[in-house]
């Protein structure tokens, strides 16, 4: 029961904020459910990326996703995971809790800089197709949405997907908080656009860090595929609330709302390790 309460919790911040909220997964799991962080982040992959992907068929039916971006993010993402696993295996459990508890820190931080700075681009779920005035000149989109390809712009997206794919590998995330912003500053792309985008590559990129972090360690999710099944099942149900009251939540206040929740978080991370 608990793993389907933070499940839900999980998959409602992912709903509501577009992409950051999977950051809380890995605490709640460390704090709530008891696993270490050898094992919440395995357990954090698989749950955000089949989350993710549910959420991704959702806005694919509204055509919502830029194929293309979201292939070449995808890419370097899966390319990098691994490594993000590897590392993960190399450092003590008590430095990966620091190194998440300092990126936990500089999100909420971002965040609430973005919903003070640009409280027009926190209203993900009402914000339309229409690319933003101040769009990046690096990638265009054609008028159906899809990626105008050019090296100098798959150049870009790549880099992107490989520095979150070793933050997904190494610390679990879904990495939405560094690709929805990167999406909209370097194309021209909507906020519904590039959260639907973004759901499809940390999908693509939340799998590879799973399959390899077990790799890495066999033995890690032993015993916690019950746990494993409850959490996603609770993931889904808050994705689809999520999206749902998002509409008539999505702003500055609730994006101010969350930065606090993960500074606060990433303060009693510091503490309590």
């Amino acid at each position: 029961m608990t793993a389907i309460v933070i499940g839900i919790a999980v998959g409602l911040a992912l709903g509501l904020t577009g992409g950051g909220g999977s950051i809380f997964a890995v605490p709640l799991l460390i704090y709530v459910t008891g696993a270490s962080m050898h094992e919440a982040v395995p357990l954090s992959l698989v749950t955000v990326a089949l989350t993710s992907l549910f959420g991704m068929v959702l806005s694919a039916k509204s055509r919502l996703v830029a194929w293309r971006a979201g292939i070449i993010f995808a890419v370097g993402g899966i390319v990098s995971a691994p490594y993000g696993s590897w590392l993960g295996t190399q450092l003590a459990e008590d430095l990966r809790l620091l190194l998440f508890s300092l990126l936990m820190l500089l999100v909420g931080i971002s965040m609430w800089r973005k919903a003070v700075k640009q409280p027009e681009l926190t209203a993900v779920s009402r914000a339309s197709l229409e690319a933003p005035s101040n769009g990046g000149p690096i990638c265009r989109l054609r008028d159906n949405g899809e990626l105008r390809f050019s090296a100098p712009c798959a150049l870009v997206l790549s880099a992107v997907g490989v520095a979150v794919g070793i933050l997904a590998g190494l610390f679990g995330v879904g990495g939405g908080f560094l690709i929805v912003p990167a999406l909209m500053t370097v194309t021209q792309m909507g906020a519904q656009l590039a959260v639907g985008t973004s759901l499809f590559a940390i999908a693509m990129i939340g799998l590879s860090g799973a399959i390899s972090t077990v790799a890495h360690a066999p033995d890690v999710l032993n015993g916690q595929l019950d746990l494993a099944l409850f959490f996603t099942n609770g993931s889904f149900l808050g994705m689809l609330l999520g999206r749902k009251v998002a509409g008539r939540l999505a702003g500055p206040a609730l994006q101010k709302t969350f930065a606090m929740m993960v500074v606060a978080t990433a303060i009693a991370l510091l503490v309590l390790r």
